[in-house]
């Protein structure tokens, strides 16, 4: 069965998209700063999700952003479940052990994809891509497209 999951870009990175160049210089929920690491999504609108929480609104609002599929087999995933999780996993900010979970799934190498549970909603799942994995190469990346944030998403609460 393949399964289909989502990465929305800024216009300015699409050449690096599905590198893992940005677990290099940052560190997230899943990785270590150091980690060569992809994250996607499994809905366009859980990835617009995981933008806005953590893009700011004027950087989202000025800048030109794409949506990528990507497309794999279930037989390349690797699964972690809620349950198998430290009660706080989902803290912000992102504690120490949800980075080290998938700092060594990258390095152990056991599969070229890991499903995750978002933070946001638990029980929607995040695939994480190890580009340094031999089966990467059976992850078929789509063309991208234009995305534009509803600009409803961006504007300010009112009273």
């Amino acid at each position: 069965m393949n399964i289909i999951s989502w990465r929305i870009v800024s216009a300015d990175w699409a050449h690096a998209a599905f590198t893992g160049e940005g677990g290099l210089t940052h560190s997230s929920r899943w990785n270590k700063k150091g980690t060569r690491i992809i994250y996607t999504a499994s809905s366009l609108s859980l990835a617009t999700l995981e933008i806005l929480v953590n893009v700011p609104t004027r950087l989202i609002a000025i800048k030109h952003y794409l949506a990528i599929a990507a497309s794999f087999n279930e037989k390349l995933v690797q699964r972690v479940r809620t349950e198998d999780l430290s009660p706080n996993w989902s803290q912000y900010p992102a504690n120490f052990i949800t980075k080290e979970l998938g700092t060594l799934w990258v390095e152990g190498g056991k599969s070229a994809v890991l499903a995750v549970p978002s933070s946001l909603i638990p029980s929607e799942m995040n695939f994480l891509f190890n580009p340094s994995h031999p089966d990467f190469c059976k992850i078929t990346i789509g063309k991208p497209e234009n995305y534009q944030f509803d600009e409803r998403l961006l504007k300010p609460p009112t009273n």
